[in-house]
């Protein structure tokens, strides 16, 4: 049987149980506000995001996973002998999907799927917790 991984970004608004019951790579999208950078759902969480943002005076930014880490995550896992089902926040909202299919031609892989998901948050943890129980 194939081992595969699934991989998603930190805009499905996955619960910890389930990433972990599931083994579940999340990538992180970027959170810019008051001029520092952060992690989302890493190094900053909902609650905190919160607070800064009623604190602050400009409204938060955000920025997509980047080609690179997309490389990263994909090659060690492909290295492990993984094929890889890749889901993502919608295109028309983030380059995230651009950019992970930027890594996949570069890694020049036909072990890598790809999916728009055309969703975010809810719509997309959704997706993601079905492939993840097919998979299983």
């Amino acid at each position: 049987m194939e081992k595969i991984k699934l991989i998603t970004d930190s805009t499905a608004d996955l619960p910890d149980y389930i990433i972990e019951k599931y083994n579940i790579e999340v990538l992180p999208l970027f959170v810019i506000i008051d001029k520092n950078t952060y992690r989302d759902g890493m190094d900053i969480k909902l609650p905190e995001l919160l607070e800064k943002m009623e604190n602050s005076s400009e409204f938060p930014a955000t920025a997509q996973v980047n080609p690179e880490m997309f490389m990263k995550c994909y090659k060690r896992y492909l290295d492990e002998g993984y094929k890889i089902i890749s889901i993502h926040i919608s295109s028309k909202m983030s380059g995230t999907y651009q950019s992970a299919c930027v890594a996949k031609n570069m890694l020049e892989t036909d072990d890598i799927v790809i999916i728009d998901s055309l969703n975010v948050t809810s719509g997309l943890g959704v997706m993601v917790i079905k492939a993840a129980q097919l998979i299983e």
